[in-house]
């Protein structure tokens, strides 16, 4: 069977039991689970390739050998789930390269300083800057790993569907320190901005702090929580997939293959056939109609579900309404540089001043200054374009040399504090942008420029036609705590279900949240096995 079935003349298919709509990751585990229980399974994915925000590809026409990751890069929630074990993907090629050290913090003179998945050594790395600052990092790593314990289960399980027992074994260990609970209320009363300055001085810990990761308004309520991800580097580490982010779906492909299913590529839905009252499978572009037996997983983003594919008066009242209010980046998302070069990173400056062995090319790197977070914050909520770009800042093929030519590199570079309609809009915006985000770049990679063989800059406006999100969102929902667990996308759709029998949800906009995880597809095909019982 061929696992790519491509466009043809049939006009109808009747062999499916469930239609996955979109082919990322989310959409791949869900009809993973459901092939592997003996489901027949379509995906049908409107892109030419699969694999969505988790795809490598190349896609810079000059350098052809050189694969670009179009979305997310590392991992550390899907380290969490059991679900490469339980679709058995090391079987279909997937491996992870560990990255220890894993972030590093630059500035312009050659500093650094790096966070190792060690908290310890951590802290040994920021007392050559401030020793109060390494001791309240300590302080906030121990918080950080209490919270772990009740976030994590509830996490990797239905939002509302618990799993008392992981549940009881992380509250569990909260109770054995109780003086702590006041410190993690902090996280989720306190702004991102309060905590940083309530507990740090030095803005070589105080930069990094804000940069990881920019998922809201650094100045808003209850969004210290964020920094949650530094309690996920120190407890499972953070990895990256060989090959690539494109390295899992590809995985997951073959092992949907293996089980009898397929994905169909060019295949972009225009709507959610309703047959007696339920979901029963999807009419294409094409005007193909692909018929479900079973239901459909729509893995796509739930403002395209309620709004473009479900036929007009499916849903109830409250669904539609609930769907309007759904918050997709209205001050803030996503800007993009990939660049392809003829040799190595030129990071000399910065490693002649490290006294070790770390080798900052193979590091998730940051630079703006936290007055710089703050500016640019500031400057999204007034629709303008930040004079200085937040960036996060990855060398690819410094981990895994098979995305590049020998002797040759990919940057990644990504900004989460890009305003969603600049004023102007992107399209002048754009090269504004670019000058200014590579006038930073070369402070720290001396030759991003000059060993430049070409380069894919990509604003909110093209990711939002790239991936199919509203906003360029690449979160698809903000992941604010009125967004969490029951109320995420909204309490009508939390359940992964809607009033339209047949029909599951799937995808970044469910829970927990966007990112390489899986979670959101593994619960979806769960609960579609549920009503097949």
């Amino acid at each position: 069977m061929s696992l790519l079935a491509g466009n043809h003349m049939t006009r109808t298919r009747n062999r499916n039991e469930v239609v996955v709509i979109g082919g990322g990751h989310n959409g791949l585990v869900a009809a993973c689970y459901l092939a592997k229980a003996g489901k027949k399974v379509t995906v049908v994915e409107a892109s030419p390739t699969f694999g969505g925000m988790t795809s490598t590809n190349p896609v810079i026409p000059a350098a052809p050998q050189h694969m670009i990751n179009e979305g997310g890069m590392d991992v550390s929630l899907l380290k969490e789930t059991h679900i490469v074990e339980d679709l058995e993907l090391e079987k279909f090629g997937f491996s992870m390269i560990p990255v220890d050290p894993i972030y590093a913090y630059l500035r312009p003179e050659g500093e650094s300083i790096v966070f190792w998945q060690s908290p310890e050594k951590t802290a040994n790395e920021i007392k050559k800057f401030s020793k109060k600052d390494a001791a309240a990092y300590i302080e906030m790593a121990n918080d950080l790993e209490l919270m772990m314990a009740m976030a994590v289960p509830y996490m990797r399980n239905h939002p509302i569907r618990i799993n008392v027992l992981d549940m009881l074994r992380g509250f569990t260990k909260l109770l054995r320190h109780p003086k702590r609970s006041l410190g993690l209320t902090r996280f989720i009363s306190a702004s991102h901005s309060e905590y940083i300055e309530e507990n740090f001085e030095h803005d070589m810990v105080r930069g990094p702090l804000a940069a990881v990761v920019p998922f809201l308004p650094i100045k808003e309520e209850a969004t210290a929580w964020m920094l949650i991800q530094f309690g996920f580097m120190h407890q499972k580490g953070v990895s990256r997939i060989r090959t690539g982010s494109g390295g899992l779906t590809n995985a997951l492909a073959k092992c949907l293959e293996a089980h009898g299913g397929s994905i169909k590529t060019n295949a972009r839905v225009s709507e959610i056939l309703i047959a007696d009252g339920r979901a029963a499978g999807v009419t294409l572009s094409s005007e193909e109609t692909i018929h479900a037996a079973g239901g459909v997983v729509a893995a796509c983003n739930i403002k395209n579900t309620i709004f473009d594919l479900l036929p007009e008066g499916t849903l109830s009242d409250k669904e539609i309404n609930q769907g309007k209010h759904i918050p997709v980046s209205a001050k803030m998302s996503s800007f993009k540089i990939d660049i392809a070069l003829k040799e190595r990173v030129d990071m000399s400056k910065h490693q002649a001043w490290r006294d070790d062995d770390v080798d900052l090319r193979k590091t998730g790197m940051c630079w703006a200054s936290y007055e710089d977070h703050i500016k640019a914050w500031d400057a999204c909520a007034r629709d303008e374009l930040p004079e200085v770009l937040p960036t996060f800042n990855l060398i690819p093929s410094a981990n895994d040399p098979s995305q590049a030519p020998e002797g040759m590199d990919t940057i990644w570079c990504w900004s989460g504090v890009a305003p969603t309609k600049p004023k102007g809009g992107w399209e002048l915006n754009k090269p504004i942008a670019e000058a200014n985000t590579m006038r930073d770049m070369v402070k720290y990679f001396a030759n991003a420029e000059s060993a430049e063989i070409g380069r894919r800059v990509m604003s909110v406006d093209d990711l939002s036609e790239r991936f199919n999100v509203p906003g360029g969102n690449v979160y698809h929902v903000d992941t604010g705590v009125s967004r969490f667990g029951p109320f995420r996308p909204s309490p009508a759709f939390a359940d992964f279900t809607t009033s339209v029998p047949g029909l599951v949800l799937s995808g970044g906009s469910m829970h927990p949240a966007a990112g390489i995880a899986g979670i959101p597809g593994m619960i979806a095909a769960k609960t579609m096995l549920r009503k097949f019982k």
